[in-house]
């Protein structure tokens, strides 16, 4: 199969887009940035008889507070997320960790959502939202399901999806009261480069104690 070997889909809505993605079957992939999923075609590691684009799908955007929590859609930059006042002041590390990401171009098109179902072991937001107690919301025709973010990977490039089912939000909880998160990278140079490792961490103080430790490897 060629790298142009491909029909392209753009859904609209989010029912067209899980619709899509179910009728096309396995050879269906969904795109966001594409920033993971081009350049695994072009290593000859991943092949697709569909692309199915979701940035015409409004669902996907935007970052609000929903109640208390803060909702991150599954189609929201890095270079968004970092910049946003929003994350800065209720989960600053996420914002720190956003901003380790690639270059300013690939901030500028890399999604949340990607770094999240290509489920590559050097993706650098997701261990900021584990630590952070952050929900993953999932819809599909079937309906709609809420579960850990630790839940979601099920291995290197693996994740619970399910074929048709879309990750639509990322959704951070209010952080503890005197608690206080970290996120750390090594990489093999200096700018932009892929992670050899990387460690999220996230304390609760209770007087002079821990009271509970979260890491995220």
């Amino acid at each position: 199969m060629s790298f142009c070997d491909f029909a392209y889909h753009r859904p609209t809505t989010l029912t067209e887009a899980c619709r899509l993605g179910q009728r096309l079957g396995a050879g269906a992939l969904y795109i966001a940035g594409g920033t993971e999923l081009l350049p695994d075609f072009r290593r000859g590691v991943e092949t697709a008889s569909d692309l199915i684009a979701l940035g015409g799908v409004p669902e996907f955007r935007g970052i609000e507070l929903d109640g208390a929590a803060l909702r991150i859609g599954a189609m929201t930059t890095i270079r968004e997320l970092a910049e946003s006042p929003a994350v800065r002041e209720a989960y600053p590390v996420l914002a720190e960790a956003a901003l380790t990401l690639g270059s300013p171009q690939i901030r500028s098109q890399a999604t949340i959502g990607g770094n999240f179902c290509r489920a590559v072991p050097c993706a650098d937001t997701p261990p900021a939202c584990i630590v952070g107690g952050a929900t993953v919301k999932l819809v599909s025709q079937e309906g709609e399901r809420t579960l850990p973010a630790e839940e979601f990977f099920v291995g290197p490039r693996r994740t619970i999806l399910a074929r048709g089912e879309l990750l639509v939000a990322i959704v951070l909880p209010p952080q503890p009261p005197r608690s206080g998160a970290s996120f750390q990278r090594f990489a093999r140079r200096r700018g932009s480069s892929l992670a050899v490792a990387s460690v999220a961490a996230r304390l609760v103080l209770d007087g002079g104690k821990i009271a509970e430790a979260r890491i995220a490897l």
